[in-house]
């Protein structure tokens, strides 16, 4: 008896379906077309949406420069006090940043940038945000500095400007530490 409940509920769902109206494509185009209004203005939200934040958003340029450094050999002694956890090209590349954005640096990137037009008004604290230093995956020695401005040309400046001031600063530092070794010999050889 039991299997003959199982029987008949089974045929009375089957039923059940085959009274159910079928649905076609062309039922689905007929509520778009009578709801075409809906469907019209969601479209054309979306659309002024789109227009409104690409006229109203700031384009932001990028220039990059590629640099080619010298690595320098670090002692034992040197990374004392340092995170282990950080590697000797990771250090060097932190060092090279640090250099980037020293006051010293980014004052004379600053000076420079802004004598090239009345409009150009950076501060020190606005070329430090758009300046950035990074190491290119699998560039054991090269730095890529990236400049970022409002106009390609005010970008491509103060990417050249400040790669400038940097490798001149890093070549005076080379010369300083010159200098002192040339000294000291000579007050050996003196003495």
């Amino acid at each position: 008896m039991n299997t003959n409940n199982n029987h008949q509920n089974a045929n009375n769902d089957y039923q059940q379906k085959l009274d159910e109206p079928e649905i076609h494509l062309r039922d689905y185009f007929y509520v778009i077309l009578v709801r075409k209004w809906f469907v019209l203005l969601g479209f054309m939200a979306v659309l002024f949406a789109t227009i409104y934040y690409i006229v109203t958003t700031t384009p932001i340029y990028e220039a990059k420069v590629d640099l080619l450094y010298e690595k320098y050999r670090s002692t034992p002694i040197l990374l004392q006090g340092l995170e282990v956890s950080m590697s000797p090209s990771s250090l060097q590349l932190e060092a090279q940043k640090r250099i980037l954005i020293s006051p010293e640096i980014v004052q004379e990137v600053a000076i420079r940038f802004n004598a090239l037009d009345p409009d150009y008004n950076l501060t020190m604290e606005d070329i430090t945000e758009n300046l950035d230093i990074s190491s290119p995956p699998k560039a054991d020695n090269v730095l890529e500095l990236s400049a970022t401005a409002d106009s390609p040309q005010k970008a491509a400046a103060l990417a050249n400007i400040a790669t400038d001031v940097y490798i001149k600063k890093l070549n005076d530092r080379k010369n300083a530490d010159l200098d002192r070794a040339v000294t000291f010999l000579e007050q050996q050889k003196e003495s």
